[in-house]
């Protein structure tokens, strides 16, 4: 797009293509102030009306197609199609970081990350994972591996790994978001091929920043991912609290393996039931949109102690519910914990969209995850005649943000202990909240995927992903975590969580993950504790238990990151060994 004679002129065509392929943009209107973009175009003997969303390098938006018109739908309804994507300008005009996702002619599907030498020699510095092959499926992932770069100037890449006695040569290059190159091995003669494309344009990196130059990419990123995920996160312009009294759940059961040592702390709270009701300005037309939640809020019987209660957001996984959070031999159990220890507690209920409103992404839960426990299916957020322009974790992050709203009016708060966790689903919400909102300080996620470029193979719920564009295009887990540094997080994962890996030794990818996001942290690593616990895909607080009253505590692995900036194998990641750090979750939360 460029200015001609006073009017903006621009082309148009498909990725890849020559540029006898271009189409001829009209009709643009540009407004950088508030990064809308609009335009129309022929296409196959259509017309196709673009209406756009730009800023900080990405772009959201819809289009409409008509036959032979040239004047434009006089209803949104019209726009039924959906685009996203990035600005190459933005994401090129430095050489790193780069992500690239691969596939060979010999069947592996690899993940390569570059990014500048800390040291400055070598120039760059890269690491490269096979997540699964077409042999062995997700059977097929290894654990991480340097890789050493040979060279790299924004159009050829050239890079080599060692296998045993073999060392791979690769060499590529780059059009577009596009990459394909040989690979050749230098003791068994062979050669073959790869291709991928770009991957993580909001990528971290794997060298430290400064804070300052951190503070920068958070905020960008943020911005980014608010146009991407939440139609730009917008503000509710009214809102509605109904709280309603519930009895406490009667049981003398506990959960299996919980590990906070309830026999020792009372259930000294009562709780209300919460219904929030949001409005939000619709972007098509007068009417407000509408969105509901609803939770289940835990208030302590103790007076609260100087400063006010510390507080906690609390989000159950996939099939569970706020209500199950206070029931003590629910898997969810953890909401009733953290009310036993003298926290205020507002447990939301997080669950999936109806089914007409998955976009096919998925086809369960019928009727949201729990209906029993009275967490039914979410519908979209989406004006009348239109889907949504949200993503599923958007909606459940936005829902999260506006449960800290509500927490923060409730009287007696410590607004420097405000505390968000969750489990499985819940815990990977609750890393995409966090990140999005600088207002909570401590930031506990469990069992939630450490690297989402597996999700695709392991035969998980498939919620995670987007419905428009794809989230391995822009972010990764360890890229969340990034964006909530310096705050502190403790990142739980079971030695034998079985959900995101079939690599033998499980605990590798959670690792390799925990590690490329303790990078942000720099100098303030203490801030981020990866607790790799004895269980399995579970929470754990690391107390006693009824079965044993001696407790776990908090453990931390014993080797965190290669010993070198260039290192040859992932020895680093299959090493089991922890070490205690004499604390449980409730001591390490005490300022």
């Amino acid at each position: 797009m460029s200015l001609r004679n006073g009017r903006l002129t621009g082309t148009i065509a498909p990725e890849g293509s020559e540029d006898s392929d271009e189409r001829v943009v009209e009709e643009i209107t540009w407004s950088p102030e508030a990064g809308n973009l609009r335009f129309r175009t022929e296409e196959n003997g259509r017309t196709l009306w673009y209406v756009m969303n730009v800023g900080d390098g990405v772009l959201t938006g819809r289009y409409a197609a008509s036959v032979a018109s040239r004047l434009p739908p006089e209803a949104w309804t019209h726009y039924s199609g959906h685009l996203v994507g990035w600005r190459s300008e933005s994401f090129d005009a430095e050489l790193a970081p780069r992500v690239f996702d691969l596939h060979t002619t010999d069947g592996r599907y690899v993940r390569i990350r570059i990014d500048r030498s800390a040291t400055g020699a070598p120039a760059f510095i890269g690491e490269l994972k096979i997540n699964a092959t077409d042999q062995l499926g997700a059977a097929g992932e290894l654990p991480l591996q340097s890789m050493t770069v040979r060279s790299w100037d924004g159009q050829r890449l050239a890079f080599d790994i060692v296998n045993g006695s073999t060392r791979e040569r690769f060499a590529g290059s780059v059009r577009g978001r596009a990459i394909k190159g040989t690979i050749s091995a230098d003791r068994a003669g062979t050669v073959s091929d790869f291709s991928g494309f770009r991957a993580n344009v909001l990528s971290y990196g794997l060298r430290t920043k400064s804070q300052a130059e951190r503070a920068v990419w958070q905020e960008r990123v943020r911005r980014a991912l608010s146009r991407l995920m939440m139609a730009g996160n917008p503000a509710p312009i009214d809102k509605e609290a109904i709280i309603v009294e519930r009895p406490l759940f009667q049981t003398d059961k506990l959960a299996p393996g919980r590990d906070d040592n309830p026999a020792r702390w009372e259930r000294a709270y009562r709780v209300w039931d919460v219904v929030l009701t949001h409005k939000l300005p619709n972007p098509y037309g007068p009417e407000p949109l509408t969105r509901r939640s609803h939770g289940f809020l835990a208030v302590p019987t103790t007076p609260p102690p100087p400063g006010g209660y510390p507080a906690v957001l609390s989000l159950n996984g996939h099939y569970g519910s706020a209500l199950g959070q206070f029931q003590p031999d629910n898997f969810f159990w953890y909401g009733d914990a953290f009310a036993r220890r003298g926290y205020v507690v507002l447990a939301l209920d997080i669950s999936h969209r109806p089914l007409t409103d998955a976009n096919g992404l998925y086809n369960d839960p019928v009727d949201g995850d729990r209906p029993d426990e009275e967490n039914h299916a979410h519908p979209a957020i989406a004006a009348p005649g239109l889907d949504s322009d949200w993503v599923d974790d958007g909606e459940r992050a936005w829902d999260a943000m506006r449960g800290i709203d509500f927490l923060l009016t409730q009287p007696n708060i410590n607004r420097t202990r405000l505390i968000m966790t969750g489990l499985s689903m819940g815990g990977h919400v609750t890393e995409i909240a966090s990140a999005l909102d600088p207002r909570v300080t401590s930031v506990i996620p469990a069992g939630a995927s450490p690297d989402l470029a597996l999700m695709s193979f392991q035969g998980v719920h498939t919620c995670w992903l987007w419905s428009h564009g794809h989230p391995l295009e822009f972010i990764d887990t360890s890229d969340y975590l990034a964006l909530i540094a310096p705050r502190q997080v403790v990142l739980e994962d079971g030695k034998w969580d079985w959900l995101y890996s079939h690599y033998t030794t499980r605990f590798v990818v959670q690792k390799e993950g925990a590690r490329r996001a303790r990078i942000a942290y720099g100098d303030e690593a203490a801030n981020f504790v990866h607790f790799l616990h004895s269980g399995s895909h579970d929470y754990r607080v690391g107390d006693a238990t009824e079965e044993n009253p001696r407790p776990e505590f908090i453990q931390v692995p014993h080797l965190l990151a290669p010993p070198t900036e260039r290192w040859r194998t992932g020895d680093w990641a299959v090493d089991g060994e922890t070490v205690s750090l004499g604390k449980t979750l409730f001591d390490l939360l005490e300022p």
